[in-house]
């Protein structure tokens, strides 16, 4: 989710409140629909936006239930971001503890079971029927007229945002608290793989009901599900398999540095050569620029084999310390930019990380991982062996990894945790 893209409304318990650019069209939606619909009149539309309102403030209180819960186990929060189809806190990690998990999880659909109960209580106190909240549920027509009538509306409201978070898919609270049950017995990562299967099939059959129905709201919640799966399921993925792994251990050491004064006819024979695929272009004892193979064919096809590389290479990104976190890389690849990114330690290059190499690095970690919990040591000793005498015979490069001279070509590597979604 692009910060971006959200501004600011408000501040509370330290923790700032921020409406994605799209949520103003679903008061333009609820007033349009209301309005347009039979007997529909500009008031009754007006009421429609104050009770979305409404319900989007029990949203918010809903996610500092998480918010307020997760801060008990340490995990810090970035700020909530308010969306047509709800908010979402998003959390500077998610706790590990199955435990942890699931209290932060059911710590948001509480907040609404709490303000449902005061409700009902002051609505049965002053003698208030509460046979009608029932029906509501059913018929999904609000009662309206008294304030007794509106105060069943935020009720039922209430209800409904219970019932709709404890659905057992991602993104939703009941996925998370899925998992913490699965991961009390599997893996955390199986159990999110399994939790994630069970989303999926939901948001299946959440589309063909809503195709059946013709009930297109529907047909985006089964969109979202799906799409919530298959998130979360990645990026445990990825922060399972890179773990305590630095830059270091994903980067790819044993590359050639390409002369400025290189044609691009002098790469395509290195690029045929070999399997590197980003070539780091030095002049002097200077990293000066970049060329990968998609940029490089395209300026083959344009300007043919006998220009200098210089004249067509890219700006090199920011270079990055070898002892960062692994996942600043791939937090980076994430974002869409599957550019080499220069890996330094003291000023010198020492690798590049592609986005090939660190899905190679996963690939393996998997592998491994399977042969460990098999009980097979990894590494062999006759391969530690092979590896040290390998790495001792490697090429280091000798170039300085520079800064880019262009500052568009200059890309902050976040080495922290990346946000969460609660």
């Amino acid at each position: 989710m692009n910060a971006l893209k959200s501004w600011k409304v408000g501040r509370l318990f330290g923790v700032d409140i921020k409406m994605h650019w799209s949520f103003p069209l679903l008061f333009l939606y609820v007033y349009m629909t209301t309005t347009r619909s039979e007997g529909g009149s500009p008031t009754e539309g007006l009421l429609a936006i104050a009770t979305v309102g409404i319900l989007f403030v029990c949203v918010v209180l809903h996610e500092y239930g998480h918010i307020l819960m997760a801060r008990r186990f340490g995990v810090a929060t970035k700020d909530i971001v308010l969306l047509p189809i709800g908010g979402v806190a998003r959390l500077t990690s998610i706790p590990r503890r199955p435990l942890q998990e699931f209290l932060v999880a059911i710590a948001g659909p509480l907040v609404n079971v709490v303000i449902a109960a005061i409700l009902a209580v002051v609505l049965w106190a002053v003698g208030h029927s509460l046979a009608g909240v029932s029906d509501t549920l059913e018929t999904g027509t609000l009662p309206v007229g008294s304030l007794l009538d509106f105060l069943q509306t935020i009720l039922v409201m209430n209800i409904a945002l219970v019932l709709f978070n404890l659905i057992p898919a991602f993104p939703m609270d009941g996925g998370r608290i899925l998992r913490a049950g699965l991961a009390t017995v599997f893996s955390y990562l199986t159990a999110t793989k399994w939790a994630a299967r069970v989303g999926k099939l939901l948001a299946i059959g959440f589309a063909l009901l809503a195709l059946s129905q013709g009930l297109p709201m529907l047909l985006v919640l089964a969109a979202f599900v799906w799409f919530g799966a298959h998130s979360e399921s990645r990026s445990v993925y990825v922060r399972e398999m890179l773990g305590d792994s630095t830059v270091r251990d994903v980067m790819m050491t044993e590359f050639e540095i390409v002369p400025a004064e290189a044609t691009l006819g002098d790469l395509v024979e290195r690029l045929l050569a070999g399997s590197q695929k980003d070539f780091p272009i030095g002049q002097g004892s200077q990293l000066v620029g970049m060329l990968g193979r998609k940029h490089l064919v395209t300026q083959l096809r344009r300007r043919g084999g006998r220009v200098r590389v210089d004249a067509v290479m890219q700006p090199p990104l920011q270079p990055i310390e070898a002892t960062l976190p692994a996942r600043a890389v791939a937090d980076f690849f994430g974002r869409g930019d599957d550019r080499a990114i220069p890996v330094q330690e003291g000023g010198r290059l020492v690798g590049l990380a592609t986005l090939e190499n660190l899905h190679e690095f996963m690939m393996c970690r998997e592998a491994i991982t399977a042969l460990e919990e098999h009980g097979e040591t990894w590494p062999p000793s006759s391969a530690a062996h092979t590896s040290a005498e390998h790495a001792s015979a490697k090429r280091t490069p000798t170039i300085d990894a520079a800064v880019p001279t262009d500052p568009d070509a200059t890309i902050a590597i976040d080495s922290a945790d990346s946000p969460a979604a609660r």
